[in-house]
């Protein structure tokens, strides 16, 4: 049964001011919504249809950048709330989470993105995942996994692994890093179905393939990343236009 949207409020002591709600640390700004604690998502205001009062053009990054410091409140339909379900294999949405950029890089607060082939009929489609981590150093870590489409008559998975760190003062890469992650099927099932900011590693193997230390701009972690998951069209989409760009 859906929570009672008064409830969630009471709950973590959000505040509604002139149909605004006022972001919380329990709050996390996304396209599709205000998502609270992990378990719950308030849309933007408007129905399937409008864009009228949607955060377009990755206004909801923009927002998330200037959190620190700032009261932030939006226009969501207080209304209706929408019980998200627990790990991202169960999500109907082709792509979630951030609009990737650049910026994303900048901005505070964890953020992720996950692409899955929904064209595939798979049962376990393949997905590609994004997680991006901020540290108090200035750094910024970064992953970027596949996680291939698989059976349960597989014993054994293997997916390439993207790593790196990026400097925000800089606004450069510092390390990057690229292996090979094989997880036995009981640990991939877990992988598979958990929580796409979820840190988890792989229990048969980690394989490093390269490793760069040294300045590297973003332009050309495009290009190293176009590279290492090279064929893997899920990336393509990811990223959008910002692949082959100088």
């Amino acid at each position: 049964m859906p929570a009672n949207p008064k409830d969630v409020l009471d709950t973590y002591g959000l505040c509604v001011r002139d149909r605004l709600l006022t972001l919380s640390s329990d709050c996390t700004l996304e396209k599709r919504g205000v998502i609270i604690d992990g378990k719950y998502c308030f849309r933007f205001f408007g129905d399937s249809a409008s864009t009228q009062y949607q955060l377009d053009g990755g206004l909801w990054d923009s927002l998330n950048a200037s959190r620190k410091g700032n009261v932030i409140s939006v226009l969501v339909d207080l209304g209706t709330l929408s019980d998200l379900p627990r790990g991202f294999m169960k999500y109907g949405a082709k792509m979630y989470g951030v609009n990737f950029s650049e910026e994303t890089l900048q901005s505070l607060g964890v953020k992720y993105a996950v692409h899955y082939d929904e064209s595939s009929g798979l049962e376990n489609p393949e997905k590609i995942s994004l997680g991006v981590y901020p540290r108090e150093d200035g750094v910024t870590v970064l992953y970027l996994e596949e996680l291939s489409s698989f059976s349960v008559s597989q014993p054994v998975i293997k997916n390439k692994f993207l790593h790196a760190e990026y400097s925000r003062e800089e606004r450069i890469f510092t390390h990057i890093d690229g292996a090979y992650k094989t997880y036995s099927q009981a640990a991939y099932l877990k992988r598979y179905a958990s929580s796409p900011v979820a840190a988890m590693h792989s229990d048969l193997g980690y394989d490093k393939v390269f490793r760069l230390d040294g300045k590297t701009r973003f332009a050309n972690w495009l290009m190293l990343a176009s590279g290492f998951f090279y064929g893997n069209k899920l990336l393509a989409e990811l990223m959008g236009s910002k692949l082959g760009t100088k």
